[in-house]
């Protein structure tokens, strides 16, 4: 198996260079990029088993397409962001 480069360059994919956060397809979660080159770019979280392959650059243009407006700019790390919002009869969904 091939090891990763520790740079601040996304192995597989582009899109990382201007983005401070990354979110894990994996488990939902935002973590700021640094997070994510110091585990060689598997999911920081210690419950999660996210690859490279499920970093999506958090202001990238995958997530500014859904143009979901509860998507805050800078989240703290560990920030748990479901891809599809969570249905709440007492909170209905607004786009």
């Amino acid at each position: 198996m091939a090891t990763l480069s520790l740079s601040k360059q996304h192995p597989f994919l582009s899109g990382f260079e201007s983005s401070s956060h990354v979110w894990c397809l994996h488990c939902e979660r935002v973590w700021p990029k640094s997070k994510w080159i110091a585990s060689n770019w598997y999911c920081p979280s210690d419950d999660c088993l996210g690859t490279p392959m499920d970093a999506i650059a958090w202001d990238g243009e995958l997530l500014n397409d859904l143009n979901r407006p509860d998507r805050p700019p800078y989240p703290a790390p560990g920030f748990f962001w479901p891809l599809y919002p969570v249905f709440d009869e007492k909170r209905p969904l607004t786009f």
